[in-house]
């Protein structure tokens, strides 16, 4: 099948239901497919297993609009949208997605259907947790954690960014990603062509969590021109919006700040201040951190101290993720 056979054969599909393409649309298929016989089809490259992949799709649309309130159907779409994530073809999701969207959202009102949209975002388009830090004293830190950071990054990799970049962040991204976590880090998300303002933003407004990489230097500056801060901003605005628009009341923020802790003591001790202003936003944002200390580095830690850290934090963004997803479905 070509991929223009699918396009046709999928809006079909969004315009009929599974029992009337079986037995009016014969002639439609046939020339979809550019056949005379209907015999002929069987023999088709991929066709029999394409028909039988929307046949199921339609099957559960179908089964969504048997439900006999709207809230019940866009949980059973929103449900079953979920499941479709975990196919291998990508196809399939849109497909999905189409045809809830041509057989369902004629029969739903506004509401209900900004309902679909929220939990098909949630889906999507939420990731599970943002890196934040800052590039103010990389050779430090990076020499600091030479060892952590040559073990997992490789010593080639750490001699040609330790001047140039905070290798904890990528050290961070890396053993998120081993988790199977979704993470933004702007050196993977970022190409060289995209303004990174465009896209910071967006996606710390779309985390489920938020992990910030902090130091000293993470609070120079002030307010308006300190990023981090201004992540952090993000992200805390996004959530309370979220809440607020959907009625949640589990969907709460989940922090995870990594503190670098280059004195050897164990407990991270700082001017909770602006170190150039007196910036009351910064003040208050360094007083907020020190009451959520959950990962401390040291000099010392070895790559397996750290990795069982990140598995903990993975562990809870996964069980938060999910509480959203189950409250948010429970809303209406």
């Amino acid at each position: 099948m070509t991929e223009n056979q699918k396009r046709d054969f999928l809006e079909l599909f969004c315009k009929y239901a599974p029992g009337d393409i079986i037995s009016t649309r014969q002639a439609d298929i046939l020339m979809i497919m550019d056949v005379k016989d209907p015999a002929e089809l069987a023999t088709l490259n991929g066709y029999c297993e394409y028909y039988k992949q929307l046949s199921d799709i339609a099957v559960n649309v179908e089964k969504i609009n048997a439900h006999d309130t709207q809230e019940k159907q866009v949980k059973y779409a929103i449900e079953f949208f979920k499941k479709q994530i975990t196919a291998v073809d990508n196809s399939l999701l849109i497909a999905t997605d189409m045809m809830i969207k041509a057989r369902c959202f004629p029969n739903w009102n506004d509401e209900n259907r900004n309902r679909y949209a929220t939990g098909r975002g949630l889906i999507i388009d939420w990731i599970h947790l943002f890196i934040s830090y800052t590039n103010s004293s990389k050779p430090a830190i990076n020499i600091t954690y030479r060892n952590l950071l040559k073990n997992q990054l490789g010593t080639p990799y750490f001699n040609r960014n330790k001047d140039d970049m905070n290798l904890i962040a990528a050290l961070l991204y890396k053993f998120f990603k081993a988790e199977r976590m979704n993470t933004f880090y702007d050196k993977e998300e970022i190409g060289w062509s995209d303004e990174w303002k465009d896209k910071i933003f967006p996606y710390a407004a779309k985390s489920i969590a938020f992990v910030q990489f902090i130091e000293l230097e993470a609070f120079h500056g002030t307010s308006a021109n300190n990023y981090c801060y201004k992540e952090y901003v993000s992200y805390m605005d996004s959530i309370t919006a979220f809440s607020k628009s959907n009625n949640l009341q589990v969907f709460k923020p989940i922090f995870f700040f990594i503190i670098s802790n280059p004195t050897k003591s164990e407990k991270f001790s700082y001017k909770p201040a602006n170190l150039e202003n007196d910036d009351l936003k910064l003040n208050t944002w360094a007083e907020f951190i020190k009451d959520k200390q959950y990962i401390t580095l040291h000099e010392k830690m070895t790559d397996g101290e750290l990795r069982i850290k990140i598995q903990e934090a993975a562990n809870k963004i996964v069980v938060a993720k999910k509480e959203v997803f189950d409250n948010f479905l429970n809303s209406f």
